[in-house]
């Protein structure tokens, strides 16, 4: 490469944008494969109306959707489900794009770098040094430019690392790798900060619910001595994990989820007492969000079903026993350090909880809190029962739930798969 190719430039030139077009419906009579006669006649009477009153695909499709949702289908109708899916998904793979700032052409990419040709930007792309989307949109994603540099700090990094005179793309190559380390621990990359601001718009406007916001109390000081209501709980309970675990059974003392922290008595798993529950809490967040959810994601996901034993000593953390234990619900609803606190304290009551069950933040319904540990498990783990039930995707109930809670989905398959298991 050229000495000038090899050096990031003091100032990032901003390349202007190109124009948005906007594709309208033209022909009345749409050439499309795959359509019964019926549907045939259907898509030629709408494009023959969208043609007639002259809106830009982008209303066409906005008005589509809007109809697609206040057609009544029944609730088990899986091929229904999977189709209003799909219309509703129109446009998601782009809206995300958009959301981290859009792509940019090679040339324009060799720009931002100061590389001076584009062609190398190419080879770069074709030996796969540097990421790209596919070639049907500009190809290189924004997000890596933040405030006119890409990635802030770049040339810092470059410095630090004794290669500012030489090719930035190594570098590059070692922070994406670096990027997805970040990633699986639960971490922003990036582009998903790039696109946070507008979703936390959203948390900036909700009105409060007085002029002083109500703090949950802590456990009190005198929670050992308090007699806790024991109950006897439902017995089976639901999970929705990755791929590459062998077992849904994880005590966790990360210090992260509801009710675990680090140096206690106990690791916690938790389930939830229903599929879609357990779709909520796992997924609830970027629905909310109305951020459309990763296919891949979803086909990497698989259920579980785990049965606890009758004996199992219970607590519901809601109803009477609020009053009991001087909580409010809040205390288990509001933030992860607060409900920790209170994780820990029940754990070390002489009552000797086998868990607790907690109304989901997402989901509004039961979710269960187990304590225990796989390196010395408690007496009520030799009756733990655990069975796969199949891949999320291939369950009966899983298009009707997703078209209940008007999930979008990107990079959504064409056709559906059947589905292999059922409760």
């Amino acid at each position: 490469m050229a000495s000038k190719a090899q050096k990031l430039p003091k100032a990032i030139k901003d390349v202007p944008e190109k124009e948005e077009k906007t594709f309208s419906f033209r022909s009345p009579k749409p050439d499309i494969q795959g359509l019964t006669p019926n549907e045939m006649r259907l898509a030629e009477a709408l494009s023959a109306v969208i043609s007639a009153t002259g809106v830009g695909g982008k209303e066409a499709l906005r008005v589509m959707r809007t109809i697609g949702e206040r057609i009544e289908i029944p609730e088990d109708a899986e091929d229904e489900a999977f189709e209003r899916v799909r219309l509703r998904s129109l446009g998601a793979d782009v809206e995300l794009r958009d959301a981290e700032g859009g792509g940019l052409s090679d040339s324009e990419f060799a720009a931002r770098m100061g590389v001076s040709s584009r062609e190398t930007i190419r080879q770069y792309r074709g030996k796969g040094l540097i990421f790209a989307w596919p070639k049907d949109m500009r190809s290189y994603p924004r997000g890596r430019f933040i405030a006119g540099s890409c990635f802030r700090g770049w040339q810092r990094c470059l410095r630090s690392s004794g290669r500012s005179s030489s090719s930035p793309f190594p570098l590059l190559v070692t922070f994406l790798l670096l990027a997805m380390i970040w990633t699986t621990l639960g971490h922003s990359t990036c582009c998903e900060r790039a696109r946070s601001p507008k979703l936390w718009l959203t948390r900036s406007v909700m009105a409060t619910s007085g002029a002083s916001r109500i703090v949950a109390p802590e456990p009190p000081t005198r929670l050992s001595s308090i007699h806790l209501p024991v109950c006897d709980i439902e017995t089976t309970w639901f999970r929705i994990c990755r791929r590459r675990y062998t077992s849904p059974l994880f005590w966790s003392r990360r210090g992260i989820y509801r009710f675990d922290s680090e140096n206690v008595r106990w690791g916690v798993c938790y389930a939830a007492s229903s599929i879609t529950a357990a779709f909520q809490e796992v997924f609830g967040n970027k629905v909310r969000w109305s951020t459309p959810l990763d296919w891949s994601e979803l086909l990497d996901s698989r259920v579980w079903r785990i049965s606890i034993p009758p004996t199992f000593q219970g607590l519901n953390l809601f109803g009477e026993t609020l009053t009991v234990i001087d909580a409010t619900l809040q205390c288990f609803v509001s933030n992860y350090p607060k409900s920790q606190r209170w994780g820990a304290a029940l754990m070390n009551h002489p009552a000797n909880l086998d868990g607790v069950v907690y109304l989901g933040r997402r989901c509004g319904t039961h979710c269960l809190a187990m304590f225990g540990d796989d390196a010395s498990p408690r007496e009520y783990q030799k009756s733990l029962k655990t069975e796969l039930l199949g891949d999320f995707v291939r369950w009966d109930g899983f298009w009707p739930m997703l078209d209940r809670l008007k999930v979008r989905i990107r990079s959504l398959p064409k056709r559906r798969r059947g589905a292999s298991w059922s409760l």
